[in-house]
């Protein structure tokens, strides 16, 4: 199930030397109630459609970086939606509603 999303996020890093995964800053993964190396999609503006993992980034930064495979794709300055899934049994998911996040600005 989607548990959370972020919708035009601005990316404030790139860095494809690091070995995977997208960074948030943890005011963010909180507010989304989401966790260090939860799987996620990443979607750009442009159509390109990635999965990896969350790490936390610096607390009220505002940061969200591309890393990794994720930044040969998607470079400082673009524009994404991050999508984070959870596992709900089907009880919980009947009454489950996404957070849903318009910008980290």
């Amino acid at each position: 199930m989607l548990q959370a999303k972020i919708r035009y996020a601005h990316v404030t890093e790139s860095n494809p030397e690091y070995k995977g995964s997208v960074t948030i800053d943890e005011d963010l993964m909180d507010e989304m109630g989401v966790l260090p190396f939860q799987r996620c999609e990443v979607n750009s503006m442009s159509g390109f459609r990635g999965f990896t993992y969350i790490i936390p980034g610096k607390r009220g930064s505002g940061c969200v970086g591309a890393n990794g495979a994720l930044a040969a794709h998607i470079l400082k300055g673009d524009i994404i939606h991050i999508n984070v899934f959870c596992l709900l049994s089907k009880e919980s998911a009947h009454g489950h509603t996404p957070i849903i996040i318009e910008s980290n600005q």
